[in-house]
């Protein structure tokens, strides 16, 4: 590594695996090291098109505030959020210290960033104060439940200095959607994305105090479903509840088939209990299932008609 004002002289070849240190310049006629230039292009390609799912997280955070990312993991949301002129500045935040290491990384290597991106080991929001003046905290590559032991977990006042939550959890999002209810936020917009043939909920909420209004009461459908993705009816919405019916309908075969074969022996009561808590419970989501599709076919029916 060269030290920080070295000057290469002109027809110098740096060999492979030499670092530059910030602020150098090669002088004309230099050539980097075989891979290097290949490295920096590929370094910059992923921050300039986030994969779809990262990229609904950005877009729904509040531009023009400062962003927080826990469990920032690899750190190219906030990194983006800053080098698209987003926001002023973000902090990613990562109880493992191999994701730290690495975000570090990203941030060192990643030019005009000029020190705007922070990056702190931290369990859950340990590491945030509400004097970071935080507009948005992201917390996505969860489980919902995780997700809302993180919130339910915060300091007292680190969640209402905050004007938004953006969430995006890879499983359990009706539980993530009962806990914000709990501790009373608004979910204010939802979206569903399709990325590597799997579909994510991206789910922003805000403080009651920030809302406009109070929002109706949430029913069972609307923890299931989404309250918003129920009222706007996206595409990749009606194509993911199409896979959660079909994945119902195969719990309520599985355990009408194994109600209905003769048991050699008298099965312990738990399994009992659990067989009839899934049959109680793929009965109730196809019944929701079904309502949702009757007002669909109510309020549109050219959306069944090209969608469902």
């Amino acid at each position: 590594v060269n030290p920080p004002g070295h000057v290469n002289p002109p027809g110098h070849v740096n060999p492979p695996g030499h670092v530059n240190p910030p602020g150098h310049v090669n002088p004309p006629g230099h050539v980097n090291p075989p891979g290097q230039r290949q490295r920096m292009a590929s370094s910059r390609s992923k921050l300039t098109r986030l994969p779809a799912r990262l990229r609904q997280i950005a877009d729904f955070v509040l531009p023009g505030q400062p962003v927080a990312d826990v469990g920032s993991h690899h750190g190219l949301v906030p990194v983006w959020l800053v080098l698209q002129a987003r926001v002023p500045s973000a902090i990613a935040m990562d109880l493992s210290e191999e994701a730290v290491t690495g975000t570090r990384a990203l941030v060192d290597r990643t030019p005009g960033l000029g020190g705007r991106v922070q990056v702190r080991q931290s369990d859950g929001m340990a590491a945030l104060s509400p004097s970071d003046g935080v507009g948005t905290l992201v917390v996505s590559g969860l489980g919902g439940g995780t997700i809302g032991s993180i919130l339910q977990a915060a300091a007292p006042g680190a969640l209402a200095s905050l004007g938004r939550g953006v969430f995006q959890p890879n499983v359990g999002a009706p539980a993530l959607r009962a806990t914000l209810c709990a501790l009373g936020w608004v979910i204010a917009d939802e979206e569903v994305t399709l990325c590597g043939g799997r579909f994510y909920q991206v789910i922003a909420a805000q403080p009651l105090a920030v809302a406009a209004a109070p929002p109706p009461p949430l029913d069972e459908a609307d923890l299931l479903f989404g309250p918003v993705l129920r009222r706007r009816r996206p595409a990749a919405w009606l194509e993911m509840l199409r896979g959660q019916e079909a994945k119902w309908a195969r719990v309520a075969e599985r355990v009408a088939r194994a109600s209905a074969e003769p048991q050699p022996q008298p099965q312990p009561q738990p399994q009992l209990h659990l067989t009839s808590s899934h049959a109680r419970r793929a009965a109730d989501v196809a019944g929701m299932l079904a309502r949702i599709r009757m007002e669909i076919v109510g309020g549109d029916q050219m959306v069944v008609e090209d969608t469902v």
